[in-house]
């Protein structure tokens, strides 16, 4: 069995092994299970643009753990699962360290702006193109946000205008 990644979309798949034809350098020739899942987590980015993936070959049985730790399981099923672990960990690690960034990034501006209320101060810079978090890119001529977010979702002012447009004033 092998354990697939997403660090797009934060995703672990659990595919099964490889057992075809492989050519002189060890690469498999028609591995179409890795390569439907890749296709299907690129989600929409070109090779060059996408943040990756990781594929960990797994040996064994289902581990379930109990109790806190891993019961029946072989010493190198236990590092395979324990270095499963710790690179999910460091992407869970970054992606608060990213989140953390980015509100410290929207409380600078909004203190830039003199901490604008909704709806008797506008943020001028509230949804603008220049807090659009993520790529830009042209299709088909058309300017297309890719799915990230903007700035202003970290912002104080984000939950004052969410709050207003509720109803709730």
């Amino acid at each position: 069995m092998r354990l697939c990644y997403c660090y797009h979309c934060k995703t672990l798949s659990k595919i099964a092994d490889y057992d075809g034809e492989y050519s002189f350098d060890s690469e498999p020739l028609n591995d179409v299970l890795l390569e439907n899942w890749v296709q299907r987590h690129m989600h929409g980015f070109t090779e060059e643009q996408h943040p990756g993936g990781r594929v960990f070959a797994f040996q064994g049985r289902d581990i379930e753990v109990q109790g806190g730790r891993l019961d029946g399981v072989g010493v190198d099923i236990a590092n395979e699962v324990e270095h499963v672990r710790s690179e999910l960990a460091q992407a869970g690690h970054d992606v608060f360290e990213l989140k953390d960034e980015l509100k410290d990034e929207a409380q600078k501006c909004f203190l830039k702006h003199k901490r604008p209320e909704y709806p008797d101060k506008k943020c001028i810079d509230y949804h603008d193109d220049s807090k659009w978090l993520g790529r830009k890119e042209k299709i088909e001529g058309q300017r297309v946000h890719t799915q990230q977010g903007y700035l202003c979702s970290f912002c104080p002012y984000e939950t004052n205008v969410s709050i207003a447009r509720r109803g709730y004033n």
